[in-house]
């Protein structure tokens, strides 16, 4: 399975129409936040589903909520904006709470900055900022295997 991975897209259809010709196979697109409505424009364009969650740039109402819980092919996946985790200064709550959750993948925006890390079997994925970044993420989830990939978008 392919999915596609967006975050602090913050009103720029450009942006996602980018990020879409990057991943053109997406079987499923997670936006983490930061105009999570965003997700609307994203899913017509993509013609797959989407799943978002909010961010703390979304007001009070996005349908989206701050913590949002899926599970596709196989794998147990959070989607996150992280303000609430303090993931500016360091992704600690964050594998605290992915440990309780039992989360096995962990999506978050917020920072802007890119990061695909491995920690206790548990991918930690920020696909950065898609308007001020122009990155967004690529997942495969294939056999139970994880392989995660930072895209520049144009």
């Amino acid at each position: 399975m392919i999915i596609g991975i967006i975050s602090d897209t913050h009103g720029s259809k450009k942006a996602i129409e980018y990020a879409v010709e990057a991943v053109p196979n997406a079987e499923y697109w997670l936006h983490a936040g930061d105009y999570s409505q965003d997700a609307d424009y994203l899913a017509k364009l993509a013609g797959v589903p989407v799943r978002a969650a909010c961010g703390n740039c979304d007001g009070y109402d996005t349908p989206a909520k701050n913590d949002e819980y899926l599970t596709l092919a196989g794998k147990e996946i959070w989607i996150t904006h992280g303000h609430h985790y303090c993931v500016k200064e360091n992704l600690r709550e964050l594998r605290y709470w992915a440990n309780q959750y039992e989360s096995d993948i962990i999506v978050f925006g917020h920072t802007h900055i890119p990061l695909i890390e491995q920690y206790d079997s548990r991918y930690f994925i920020n696909p950065g900022s898609a308007r001020y970044g122009a990155t967004c993420a690529r997942v495969e989830i294939e056999d139970g295997n994880v392989t995660a990939k930072i895209l520049m978008i144009k």
